[in-house]
């Protein structure tokens, strides 16, 4: 299978991940990490990169970095090799020393930046590193703590990132940016975060109804949402649903949650939660089954029924195109 192609253009931001051959420890010492930190340093001074977050780890770095000159492939590139033949003559070993080549996603919305800053400062504390992003010594939060931050680290990041964040923030954070980083695609272009994250529903709308068009067996796309704040905007819908059914049959609104829906509506939510799964989060049909608790064909089955009530009836279009936008705006970091 050929390797995908890097969306890399002069000026483009970037999430840039590698990790040890067979998981590895690839940073077994303090001189290792500042061996790497000193080849990053010398690409921004040859002004190929610029380096806004990093995390350093025993086994894996991330890096949040900036192309200046297109090419970000050779730079991260000639960096890790010099850090594989440092390691290697160091050791007397030889050989790879991690996994492949580098992963990268290229970051093209501000919301997606800011999620990307929070989840690299984190990094070491969800690792159990450190109890805060600053207190992790391999890290740009770190640096951006002391006094005098080192020259090669770039001005003008977010400064929210590096704070300590609520453990359903730094969740959400972490699971959309380790979907989009491990989604490939043919073409990041095709992101449609921009589109999607702002005060209109009119877009999310649009882009349901063109997905609906689809022939069933397309495959999911990146996440543009977490599962959790699309459980938490299907809950909302539901309750407020419910409360409008009681108010027109003239009974008082139930508290303390919804009885079980008729089997009409259950099929109807099932549907909705079935394919947002899919085209919100990017999950796979097996993942979606077992989050349901339903077999892969029902799931198949309530995603087409989604698809044909999004064409179809426009209430229904209106209020999925709702909790998606809900669950969009939910999901990152403002």
């Amino acid at each position: 299978m050929p390797r995908a192609s890097r969306l890399d253009e002069p000026n483009s931001l970037h999430h840039v991940m590698n990790r040890g051959l067979a998981r590895r420890p690839v940073f077994e010492s303090p001189r290792d990490v500042r061996f790497l930190l000193s080849r990053l340093a010398r690409a921004v001074r040859a002004g190929t990169i610029e380096l806004h977050a990093y995390a350093i780890l025993t086994t894996h770095f991330h890096l949040l970095v900036r192309s200046l000159s297109g090419e970000l492939s050779e730079t991260i590139g000639r960096v890790e090799h010099a850090y594989v033949r440092w390691f290697n003559r160091g050791r007397g070993r030889d050989g790879p020393l991690f996994r492949g080549r580098f992963t990268s996603r290229r970051v093209d919305d501000d919301r997606y930046e800011r999620a990307v800053q929070v989840y690299i400062a984190h990094n070491p504390v969800v690792a159990g590193l450190s109890q805060t992003p600053a207190g992790y010594r391999w890290s740009s939060a770190h640096q951006r703590s002391r006094p005098r931050p080192a020259p090669w680290i770039a001005r003008g990041s977010w400064p929210g990132a590096d704070r300590p964040r609520a453990a359903e923030e730094i969740e959400r954070a972490t699971w959309l940016v380790e979907a989009r980083l491990h989604r490939r695609l043919e073409n990041d272009a095709t992101d449609p975060l921009p589109t999607l994250l702002g005060e209109s529903r009119a877009p999310v709308l649009a882009w349901l109804r063109r997905r609906a068009a689809l022939a069933d067996g397309t495959e999911p796309g990146l996440a543009v949402a977490a599962p959790a704040a699309l459980a938490q905007a299907l809950r909302r819908s539901e309750l407020r649903s419910d409360r409008e059914r009681r108010a027109r049959n003239g009974r008082p609104a139930v508290r303390g949650g919804t009885p079980a829906p008729k089997a009409g509506a259950r099929i109807a939510q099932l549907a909705m939660r079935v394919a947002l799964l899919r085209e919100l989060c990017g999950l796979e049909w097996s993942a979606i089954a077992s989050s349901c608790g339903c077999a892969n064909s029902t799931a198949r089955d309530a995603a087409e029924l989604h698809r044909v009530r999004v064409r179809l009836d426009r209430g229904y279009a209106e209020e999925a195109a709702a909790v998606a936008h809900a669950a969009i705006a939910g999901s990152w970091i403002c």
